[in-house]
């Protein structure tokens, strides 16, 4: 799931989840990417940013949650953008 810190709204994602297990499905998001910077705006990452990220990223972890365990796959992180001092 490549997503943006503001895109898309939170209630279109819960809705897509829920809509998911009415067709008795199981949901699994993989690669959960959150961009902090889709516009390029910006020329290094901001403590507000980051922030918001850290938000975002708690919101679909809890919307996930709320969903029935057997309608719960797994959710899994990708390490895209992330930069290693060394």
């Amino acid at each position: 799931m490549h997503i943006t810190y503001s895109f898309p709204a939170m209630s279109d994602m819960v809705s897509t989840m829920n809509e998911i297990v009415q067709r008795d499905l199981q949901v699994h998001i993989s690669e959960l990417d959150i961009r902090i910077n889709p516009d390029g705006d910006l020329s290094a990452p901001t403590s507000a940013r980051e922030a918001v990220q850290r938000v975002r990223t708690r919101q679909v972890i809890e919307a996930f949650n709320a969903l029935p365990s057997d309608k719960r796959f797994a959710v899994t992180c990708g390490e895209f953008g992330i930069r290693r001092a060394g």
